[in-house]
C-alpha cells in the first residue's frame, strides 16, 4: 500500500495540504487558515474490530488531538481513510459512522474503508460543503485509480456487498448502490427538520459555551 499512500499524499499536496508526522497514522495531512481547519488521516488495522464505531472513535480522538481544534470557533474537519485486511467482507458502510450532523467539535465528514486484500474501498460522506467535497472527491478519485490497477492486476472482478452484482471496479459497492444512498441522504440533508434541528444544537453550544465563559470570568 506504500505506493498508493504515496500517490495519495502527492494528490494532497496538490490541494495544498501539509504533511505531519503522527504516531496514530500513516500519513497525517493538514490545511488551516483563519476561518478553516480541515484534515486527512490514514489509519491501518491490524484486525477488523467488532465495534467499528469505537475504534474508529478513538482514532478520531487521537488524530483531532495532534491537529489540534476549539468547539464552535475552530472546529476540525476529518477525511478518514482506514485499511485492512478482510474490511469488505465485515458488512462495514463507511456511510453509517460519518457525522451526522455539524456538531461544531472534531468531526469525521468522510470515511474511505479500504480493503487491502482485495484492493477495493467503500466511501461514505456526512453533508455535503462546497469546498471539502473538492477534496473529498480528489482522494476518492486518487484512490479508485490507484487500486484499481492492483485489482485489474489480480484479476479479481468484485461483487457488490449490497446488491451483489459484479463489476470491475475497485469499489465493493456498485454506483447504482452508491447513487441510492446519495439520492436519500440529499432528501435528509434537504429536510426543514433536519436544518432546524442543526441549527438548535449549534446555538446550544454557543450558548452554553458563552455562560461558562461568562462564568470563568466572574470568578
Amino acid at each position: 500500500m506504500r505506493e498508493i499512500i504515496n500517490q495519495l499524499r502527492e494528490t494532497l499536496h496538490d490541494q495544498d495540504y501539509k504533511d505531519k508526522e503522527s504516531p496514530n497514522a500513516l500519513l497525517l495531512f493538514t490545511f488551516r487558515n483563519w476561518n478553516m481547519n480541515r484534515g486527512v488521516a490514514w489509519v491501518e488495522l491490524d484486525d477488523v474490530p467488532e465495534n467499528m464505531g469505537v475504534r474508529l472513535n478513538v482514532i478520531r480522538k487521537a488524530v483531532a488531538k495532534e491537529i489540534g481544534y476549539t468547539p464552535v470557533f475552530y472546529p476540525l474537519g476529518l477525511q478518514l481513510i482506514v485499511s485492512g485486511k478482510g474490511l469488505s467482507l465485515a458488512g462495514l458502510d463507511p456511510q453509517d459512522y460519518v457525522a451526522k450532523i455539524n456538531n461544531q467539535t472534531a468531526m469525521i465528514q468522510s470515511l474511505f474503508l479500504i480493503d487491502t486484500e482485495s484492493y477495493s474501498f467503500a466511501a461514505g460522506r456526512s453533508w455535503g460543503q462546497t469546498v471539502t467535497s473538492k477534496l473529498q472527491d480528489a482522494i476518492e478519485e486518487t484512490l479508485l485509480r490507484e487500486l484499481g490497477k492492483r485489482s485489474d492486476a489480480s484479476s479479481k472482478s468484485q461483487l457488490c456487498t449490497r446488491c451483489g452484482d459484479r463489476m470491475n471496479s475497485a469499489r465493493w459497492v456498485c454506483e447504482a448502490c452508491v447513487n441510492k444512498v446519495d439520492a436519500a441522504q440529499d432528501e435528509v440533508r434537504n429536510s426543514p427538520k433536519k436544518r432546524i434541528l442543526t441549527l438548535l444544537i449549534v446555538l446550544t453550544i454557543v450558548v452554553l459555551f458563552a455562560l461558562i465563559v461568562l462564568r470563568a470570568s466572574s470568578i
